[in-house]
């Protein structure tokens, strides 16, 4: 992706991860991002307010489905889904809606709704200019979204695309291992766990930069099993575990995650690291 896909950090939380929506199995086929504005947000009726500087994410799976995500101010992320969609002149998009997600950190909830969102574009389809939802639950409470473009390029990112390569390179494997070692041998475990927590921070709506980021969260997280697995067979004792490092914390962010850079899919998110975490460790000693 381009600097032009860097939005705001938040949307980077793109619990998007759609476990209800996604649960069979399925793969991202075009993720786009949008930079703008909110102008209005409604959740079962009550007003809410987009990050700041947060944008809109479009994801396209294999599965037929189809995702607008955002953040909200509060932390939690929205995505209206649909199965169904519709193009009757080229600056109109329509897609029919059929839930909504809103979802924080390791929670959430699914909303069956009915409505549609439309985007306003141009006929090359390069520049969208408005982004409207409006949709209701089964008790007619309101799902709403106005978010207004900034006027700058939709950036786009199709599977089997030069820049959507569906496995890890040996580059980011390398960078992953150099940034690792530095933050262990300054300051330890923790280093490594601050830096894992700043690159994510940073990644800023960046789908690559996301994925350079959980290869190096996954990497962490089994080296620090490794260890301690290693020291307790040696009957060294060992300290509690740090908590981000724990399985519960690291499988809530392979979800949230995987939301943004893998269009909720976590099939294809392991699919996408392979063995690459196994060689960024291997490669730590060297």
């Amino acid at each position: 992706m381009t600097k032009s896909f860097r939005l705001a950090t938040s949307v980077l939380l793109l619990a998007a991860v759609y476990s209800g929506a996604l649960a069979e199995p399925s793969t991202v086929t075009t993720v786009a991002g949008i930079k703008g504005q909110c102008e209005v947000v409604s959740l079962a009726g009550i007003d809410a307010k987009c990050a700041l500087g947060s944008g809109v994410i479009y994801s396209s799976l294999s599965n037929g489905r189809v995702l607008f995500s955002f953040a909200l101010s509060d932390g939690r992320v929205v995505s209206f889904v649909g199965e169904k969609d519709s193009q009757p002149r080229p600056e109109e998009y329509f897609l029919y809606l059929s839930r909504v997600r809103v979802a924080s950190k390791g929670s959430g909830f699914t909303a069956t709704i009915a409505g549609q969102c439309k985007v306003s574009m141009s006929t090359d389809g390069k520049f969208w200019s408005l982004i409207q939802c409006d949709a209701t639950d089964e008790n007619s409470a309101r799902y709403a979204l106005r978010f207004a473009s900034d006027g700058t390029p939709v950036d786009v990112q199709h599977a089997g695309g030069k820049s959507a390569a569906m496995h890890v390179d040996q580059k980011a494997i390398g960078q992953v291992t150099a940034r690792f070692k530095a933050a262990m041998q300054k300051s330890g475990i923790h280093g490594v766990v601050s830096d894992i927590e700043y690159c994510f921070d940073h990644a800023v709506g960046n789908v690559p930069a996301i994925r350079f980021c959980m290869l190096y969260d996954i990497a962490a997280v089994n080296f620090d099993k490794s260890m301690r697995k290693l020291f307790v067979s040696r009957g060294v004792e060992v300290g509690e575990q740090i908590p981000f490092l724990a399985d519960r914390a690291s499988n809530a962010r392979m979800e949230i995650y995987s939301g943004m850079a893998f269009g909720g899919s976590e099939d294809a998110a392991r699919q996408f690291f392979g063995n690459a975490p196994i060689q960024v460790i291997n490669s730590l000693s060297k």
